[in-house]
């Protein structure tokens, strides 16, 4: 992704993290922390899959996942149905959780939490 924010920031600077969760949208920017090297300079940048890109297809319909997050105030953008079903909230961990963990960790600090209002697939 040449020329995201967070990919031309040094070391320590925020970095964003997204997620729409099952029961709730909500996004995170952390804060890296000076002096630790234990995550080689790098954070999170989401909550990762807790299931397959096939499995999610069984479960959920493009259409579908477009009109529940549509209900919630968030517009997903995307060239195709299939490619928003593969990547259905609920087929991913729950963000603040993942989030948290890198808190408790003391390799990132968060800064803020954020409500997405689009989403965009490629």
């Amino acid at each position: 992704m040449s020329g995201t924010r967070w990919k031309l920031l040094p070391h320590g600077a925020d970095v964003g993290v997204c997620g729409i969760g099952r029961s709730k949208a909500e996004a995170f920017e952390q804060a890296g922390v000076a002096g630790i090297n234990l995550e080689f300079g790098s954070a999170c940048h989401g909550a990762g899959r807790s299931m397959s890109r096939h499995q999610a297809l069984r479960q959920w319909r493009g259409g579908e996942v477009v009109q529940n997050l549509a209900a919630r105030g968030i517009l997903i953008r995307s060239r195709s149905p299939r490619g928003v079903a593969e990547e259905a909230p609920g087929a991913y961990k729950d963000v603040s959780e993942v989030v948290d963990a890198a808190d408790r960790a003391g390799l990132a600090r968060t800064v803020a939490r954020l409500e997405p209002i689009i989403c965009i697939k490629g």
